[in-house]
C-alpha cells in the first residue's frame, strides 16, 4: 500500500479508505450527445464547457500514463458520446500505445458506431458497450428522431459482427415490458 503512495505521491487517492488499489478509471471525454435524453439533456438544453475548460487528450493521456505507474489496469471511455469528440480516434491509439496491457473500454449510444468500428477494432479496444434507454422502436422514436433507431440497430448490427470486443449492456429501460 505504502508502495503505491511512494511511487507518485500525488494521487494518494489511488488507496480506497478500506486499503484496496483503485486499477480503474473512467474518462468522460466530451459531455456532448447526439440523442437528447431526458435525464442527460432537460428541453431547455444545458450549457455546454468552453473549449478551453474542457481538458486536452494530451493531458488525459498524462493522467493515465501516471496512473499506469500506480497499478492503473482498465480504462472507459465514456461522454456524453464520445465518438462525437473531434479528435477522439487518434486519442484511442495513443492511449493504447501507452500499454498494451491496458484493458480499454467504450462506452456509446451506437449512433455512430458503424462508421468507426473498423478503426476502433484496429488498435484492438477490449470492449465495446452500447448503451441504450429503449429496444422498443415507438418508445425511442417517442423520444428521439426517428432515423435514429434505425441508425443506432445498423451500428449494433455491425458491432455484433465483432464479438471479441463488442458487448450490449442494457437497463431497466431496455429489459422486456
Amino acid at each position: 500500500m505504502n508502495d503505491i503512495k511512494t511511487k507518485c505521491p500525488q494521487f494518494p487517492a489511488l488507496i480506497d479508505p478500506f486499503g484496496r488499489t483503485l486499477n480503474y478509471l473512467r474518462i468522460a471525454v466530451t459531455g456532448r450527445c447526439n440523442l437528447r435524453c431526458s435525464y442527460c439533456m432537460p428541453p431547455e438544453g444545458v450549457p455546454f464547457l468552453a473549449h478551453e475548460q474542457i481538458m486536452r487528450f494530451e493531458e488525459i493521456l498524462r493522467v493515465v500514463q501516471l496512473m499506469l505507474a500506480n497499478g492503473l489496469k482498465k480504462v472507459r471511455i465514456t461522454g456524453g458520446e464520445p465518438l462525437i469528440r473531434k479528435g477522439v480516434i487518434p486519442f484511442l491509439q495513443e492511449l493504447r500505445q501507452l500499454s498494451p496491457q491496458l484493458k480499454i473500454h467504450l462506452t456509446t449510444n451506437g449512433l455512430l458506431l458503424a462508421d468507426y468500428l473498423s478503426d476502433l477494432e484496429a488498435f484492438h479496444l477490449n470492449g465495446i458497450n452500447i448503451s441504450l434507454d429503449t429496444l422498443n422502436p415507438v418508445k425511442f422514436e417517442k423520444n428521439y428522431a426517428s432515423e435514429w433507431f434505425s441508425q443506432s440497430l445498423a451500428g449494433i448490427a455491425t458491432g455484433a459482427e465483432k464479438p471479441d470486443i463488442f458487448r450490449t449492456e442494457h437497463g431497466r429501460a431496455t429489459r422486456p415490458e
